[in-house]
């Protein structure tokens, strides 16, 4: 129920980024943050007690494989939660800026650009690792086995990759949002007729 939750979540802002508040984003921002360290912990748990549980032995190609690719994925999803973390803080301080340059945008966008990269850079070796898992239940003989594994990962990867999406739509509202809200406002007053 929670990853229909965060499904939709995610969604509005990939639909509608423009509509949403920076309010929205920075909370977007935490939640990325914490799921990130929280998938890593699953993530984590999960491959080793595969490898356990499945005997898979460390002289094989194919546990090679599916060890060496473990690491990746784990350490650039730490990785993401740090780069989340950094572009929150950086919203955050341009926020409380009195005039925001378009230098601070140029750098949200680049920053926000670095998560898109690395996120996409871990989605693949996720996928790679999901692949050589099937494979290796598969030429076990216990595929049947393992497909509520199967599910829960293909979930986390449908998770990730609209959390992929959503972190990229920010670049979108802070193109269409940066000078228009943040641009000195001029006291009508102060107008001439």
């Amino acid at each position: 129920m929670g990853a229909i939750l965060a499904i939709r979540r995610y969604r509005t802002f990939v639909d509608d980024a423009e509509g949403r508040s920076l309010d929205e984003y920075m909370s977007l921002f935490n939640r990325c943050i914490c799921m990130d360290i929280v998938l890593a912990v699953i993530y984590t748990v999960l491959g080793v007690s595969s490898t356990a549980l499945h005997q898979f032995s460390f002289q094989s190609g194919l546990s090679l494989a599916l060890n060496a690719s473990l690491v990746p994925v784990i350490v650039l999803w730490l990785i993401d939660a740090g780069l989340v973390f950094s572009l929150r803080g950086r919203v955050a301080d341009s926020m409380g800026k009195p005039s925001r340059s378009t230098r601070d945008r140029d750098i949200i966008i680049s920053r926000k650009r670095t998560i898109v990269t690395n996120a996409s850079v871990c989605i693949a070796f996720y996928v790679l690792r999901f692949a050589l898992e099937v494979y290796a239940t598969y030429s076990a003989s216990i595929f049947k086995n393992m497909i509520g594994s199967f599910v829960a990962l293909a979930l986390m990867c449908a998770l990730k990759t609209l959390r992929l999406f959503a972190i990229n739509s920010f670049g979108r509202w802070v193109s269409k949002h940066w000078d228009a809200q943040w641009a000195p406002q001029l006291d009508p007053s102060m107008i001439p007729a």
